[in-house]
């Protein structure tokens, strides 16, 4: 394992305990009976669930401004290396979720929906990029038609979400009014004072003549909206609702509702991830519950599941709501009445971050065929080996500087890797070379699954790097190119 996936695990390891810490501990507080009830908190500023479409978005915007990085590199060095993982992760997790949901708590099953989250550390930051083991190589031709087809699923398959919630939105709110009952507004005001919740309070409750459940609407807190149905509540019942709409809002489940749709639609062509995301929104509502009927008696759980029983389903856009799909509202009501004592899941969350930090990076993109070019820079002066394995004067070896070395290295035949790649690589060989007019030159290599991983740097009125795969090739069959002689 070389540095830099030590170091990239390290991070993940300390951000996911700081992730844990939060997760378990912090406390929602909410009033029931007339007493301060504490509940699990899952909200976190290094686990925020839009980290990554917040980031990828910045990142595309300021690519341009910037001039360094190419549409390629975007697309090759992060989207496509990041639905690999996305797509492997999902699909292991949707197969296992059965069994998952048998053996761990709500709020572990609810986390390990969204802890991809945690890889923009390793995508967005590129100093934590590690060395790929894995390079697939595409013809130059068909890497921009499968940009193109990709690009447009992803656009009208996130644009398909959002504009499906602005409708929903703005038809639900056109039929909204505010809420002149003082006893239902008192409720509210006590029940949201007592959460903490860090919204508008003001106008953020309405009633709605078309709803038939409680729900939640709104991605930013100007915009958040709690409605309820135009129907009879009690107070009990009103207070039971309050706080499952509250705890979402701690829990922050709008916004993870929304970075799961920009995961499918990153994946749109996976059809697991469809499916992954129904299973997301039922476990987001099953956490939900935990969290309310913590301390509760088996009086205020058969309320709680009256409600759920006479709301009907209407989970559109990015929302969170009382109901639930009838597929789930069995296995949903079973652990309401009847919990059970399960495991709590920390243990199981850490080995899910460990394996994301050894997944993350292990498969990288190569396009745009070509040979390594050395005819600008004039003649070969000298070329030196310099073995990884400690760099003492007895592993520096030179070559003869004849015409003949750089023929054999410029018959290489390699395709670019994204410059999303900066740091150098843990190679098992580094040229070292100069030339009349480049005094600076060096070839890192190293040997990975099927070929050569060569990373470029030199100085030539401007400072230059590129990362090649060259598929195939060996160390042995490039030692074997290289007349050498040693050093005296």
């Amino acid at each position: 394992m070389n540095m830099n996936r030590v170091f990239l695990v390290l991070v993940y390891i300390f951000v996911a305990l700081a992730l844990i810490i939060k997760f378990y501990s912090t406390n929602l507080r909410l009033v029931k009976n007339g007493q301060s009830v504490q509940y699990v908190d899952y909200s976190s500023s290094i686990y925020h669930p839009v980290m990554i479409p917040t980031m990828l978005a910045a990142i595309g915007i300021l690519m341009p401004m910037m001039g360094i990085f190419t549409l390629f590199d975007y697309v090759y060095g992060i989207l496509f290396p990041m639905f690999i993982e996305l797509s492997l992760y999902y699909a292991i997790l949707i197969c296992c979720a059965p069994l998952v949901k048998r053996k761990l708590s709500a709020k572990a099953c609810a986390a390990l929906w969204i802890l991809p989250n945690l890889m923009y550390v390793a995508y967005v930051q590129p100093n934590f990029r590690v060395q790929p083991d894995v390079v697939i190589s595409l013809n130059h031709h068909w890497a921009i038609v499968l940009m193109i087809v990709w690009g447009l699923g992803f656009f009208v398959t996130m644009g398909w979400y959002i504009l499906t919630h602005l409708h929903f939105r703005k038809k639900i709110l056109k039929h909204s009014k505010k809420v002149f009952d003082d006893k239902i507004f008192k409720i509210w005001q006590e029940e949201f004072k007592e959460s903490e919740v860090k919204i508008k309070q003001q106008d953020s409750l309405l009633i709605c003549e078309n709803l038939t459940t409680p729900l939640t609407i709104g991605l930013f807190k100007g915009s958040i909206r709690v409605l309820l149905p135009h129907k009879e509540y009690t107070e009990h019942q009103l207070r039971l609702i309050f706080r499952h709409e509250l705890v979402h809002l701690k829990k922050d489940d709008n916004l993870s509702k929304f970075f799961f749709a920009f995961c499918n639609a990153l994946c749109w062509f996976n059809p697991l991830m469809w499916g992954a995301m129904k299973q997301c929104a039922e476990d987001l509502e099953r956490s939900c519950d935990a969290a309310i009927l913590m301390e509760s008696d088996q009086t205020e759980r058969k309320v709680y599941a009256e409600l759920i029983l006479n709301s009907d389903a209407d989970q559109r856009g990015f929302t969170t709501c009382l109901s639930s799909s009838f597929e789930s509202m069995r296995y949903r009501l079973k652990e309401i009445m009847t919990p059970v004592k399960l495991h709590s899941g920390i243990g199981v969350l850490v080995a899910v971050v460990l394996l994301l930090s050894m997944m993350t990076g292990k498969t990288a993109f190569a396009y745009h065929s070509r040979n390594l070019d050395f005819s600008n820079f004039g003649d070969l002066v000298e070329i030196r080996i310099i073995e990884a394995d400690g760099i003492t004067v007895d592993d520096i070896v030179q070559c003869k500087t004849d015409k003949t070395v750089i023929d054999k290295l410029s018959e290489l035949e390699v395709n670019e890797i994204s410059l999303m790649y900066q740091n150098s690589l843990s190679h098992d060989l580094c040229l070292s070379m100069k030339f009349e007019d480049v005094s600076w030159y060096s070839l890192e290599i190293a040997e990975i699954e099927n070929g050569l991983l060569i990373y470029e740097e030199y100085r030539k009125e401007k400072y230059y790097r590129q990362l090649y795969f060259c598929e195939g090739e060996t160390i042995d069959s490039i030692l074997s190119m290289l007349n050498l002689e040693t050093i005296d």
